[in-house]
């Protein structure tokens, strides 16, 4: 299962007692890190009074969903792990994956084995508890095994291959199985497919373990079907939008090119490793940053928009005449729903910068920071944003950056110590403003493929550029991976690579092997901020756990 990287001891801002100090004047750009800490700790702390005697959150009678939604909070302010949270929170965050543990299905030897119902659907309360228990570290035993029969559901679930029952499909468009083939339904059945049911079971997915190979083609080919783009067949209009099905476009419940569907289509092109430069992507980005100029243009009315323009144009107010640009019937909205998505959506592919008033980022934190009630909740718009539970989660999702992978680390170096048995590394961090730290791995016989591969020779937070490593031998050859990862610990870079053989230094006895790590140059302590955390540091001390 997919574990959280980070341990730390956290100075958060204390607000005063009257509640949250709602920005009334304020733009992109103009928001500090200070800013965003305290919006995300006033979200949790009115989530603290959220919780039902059960364990439970919420009101709307989707308690799995509404409790997983507040979990995943949780785990953005505590950087997924339990112990660096409060006592009192320890409590809380233990009582609802108690909660969730309890409510998954128990049978065996069906396709139902392993789900979570809300009311009849499942592909929704899965994903999102798959997420909310990945985000939960050290807070129930029983955790690995519940996030391995999720995912089993899940996977057997795909519109795709590997469905359980057996299905064969394609998404070539001629082909009419196209329609669903590569997406999630609400259900196990087979036949249909949503981009709402398809994201959050991706999501869920993605962030509890990775997605299996035949899921991330068969997926890749789904995004390019509901993307409005002349190469698509399916498409009516050539603006880069997506759509909430192949061809979808029903004005009073899922029109088109919609600010929901646009961002699950962009974080699912992430997930499925689709590059930046690919067209679908390009126009996608572009699209993405449009709807979120339509926000900032439209925040005295804060509802999920569409587009009705034929090619991409840029924004505009849907107040004004001629605007190609319309707001979501109010029993639908999801205003904050998409911004959860588009920030994950864009972030797969753009570094965030909450300094650069054009960065996509700079908005989504500008947008949502004057978006905050006094009470630390965030409003509901329409069905899709369903609760304050669930709007306050997404809006603390998407400040936490909880999908958005940093840049690697570059000049990366291994060479012999000047002791015995000693690698010395060295590297130069990544200016991307998420940056948490980097994993260290190494191996004998080839460089680690990934951040669990190998052997962890360290985890070393940010600002560190170096350390050495002393659990070596001489004349052995050592292959190094280092592997930067981002504020949560959620996310991973591509690797960088060095090797070295250690040796004593002239005139040096022989030393045995294995001795301990050099701690990290003096004074790391003392600067060590991220431009990104999600709570603003008075200190803290990090260590990046494994995958189990």
């Amino acid at each position: 299962m997919m574990v959280k990287r980070l341990l730390g001891t956290l100075g958060i801002l204390v607000l005063a007692a009257a509640g949250w100090a709602v920005p009334t004047a304020a733009a992109p750009g103009t928001h500090s890190v200070a800013d965003v800490n305290a919006s995300i700790e006033a979200g949790i702390a009115y989530l603290d009074t959220q919780q039902n005697l059960d364990g439970s959150f919420g009101s709307s009678g989707f308690y799995v969903s509404e409790t997983s939604f507040a979990l995943i909070a949780y785990g953005v302010s505590d950087k997924g792990d339990f112990n660096n949270l409060s006592p009192a929170r320890k409590v809380i965050v233990g009582k609802a994956v108690d909660f969730i543990l309890a409510q998954q299905d128990a049978t065996t030897g069906d396709p139902t084995s392993g789900r979570w119902l809300d009311g009849t659907y499942s592909t929704y309360p899965t994903g999102l508890a798959l997420v909310a228990l990945s985000f939960s570290d050290n807070a129930n035993a029983g955790i690995p095994d519940s996030i391995a029969r999720g995912r089993a559901f899940l996977i057997g679930s795909f519109q795709g291959p590997g469905h359980n029952p057996p299905m064969v499909c394609s998404t070539d468009p001629v082909d009419p199985t196209s329609q669903y083939c590569g997406g999630f339904s609400y259900e196990n059945d087979e036949g249909s497919a949503d981009a709402s049911n398809t994201g959050f079971g991706m999501t869920g997915l993605a962030l509890s373990g990775g997605l299996p190979a035949d899921i991330v083609t068969y997926n890749t080919g789904w995004q390019r079907n509901v993307q409005e783009i002349t190469s698509n067949t399916y498409a009516s209009a050539n603006d880069g939008g997506g759509d909430y099905g192949p061809g979808v476009d029903s004005p009073g419940c899922c029109p088109r090119s919609n600010a929901l569907s646009t961002g699950s289509m962009l974080f699912g092109f992430g997930y499925d490793g689709v590059a930046s430069t690919d067209p679908g992507v390009v126009a996608g980005l572009k699209f993405g940053q449009d709807i979120l100029d339509v926000y900032e243009l439209t925040t005295s009315i804060r509802r999920a928009v569409y587009h009705t323009g034929a090619t991409e144009d840029g924004a505009c107010d849907p107040a004004v005449g001629g605007c190609t640009w319309t707001f979501e019937n109010t029993s639908e909205g999801g205003y904050h729903y998409s911004m959860w998505a588009l920030s994950k959506g864009l972030g797969e592919y753009l570094a965030p910068d909450l300094a650069d008033a054009g960065n996509w980022y700079a908005k989504v934190a500008d947008l949502l920071l004057t978006d905050q009630a006094p009470n630390g909740s965030w409003p509901v718009d329409g069905r899709d944003d369903a609760s304050p539970v669930i709007s306050t989660s997404f809006s603390i999702f998407a400040l936490g950056l909880a999908a958005t992978p940093p840049a690697p680390v570059t000049s990366f170096t291994a060479s012999a110590g000047a002791a015995c048995n000693a690698v010395n590394l060295s590297w130069t961090n990544p200016s991307t403003s998420n940056y948490g730290g980097v994993e260290v791995r190494r191996r004998s016989d080839a460089y680690p493929t990934s951040e669990t591969d190998g052997t962890e020779a360290a985890n070393v937070p940010a600002p560190a550029t170096g350390f050495t490593d002393t659990a070596v031998s001489n004349g052995q050859t050592y292959y190094y991976s280092a592997f930067s990862y981002d504020t949560t610990g959620q996310l991973f870079s591509a690797a960088a690579t060095a090797s070295a053989t250690p040796a004593c230094p002239p005139g040096l006895p022989a030393a045995g092997a294995g001795g301990r790590q050099d701690p990290p140059p003096a004074g790391w302590l003392a600067v060590m901020t991220s431009a990104l955390g999600l709570a603003a540091l008075a200190s803290r001390t990090m260590l990046r756990r494994r995958d189990s």
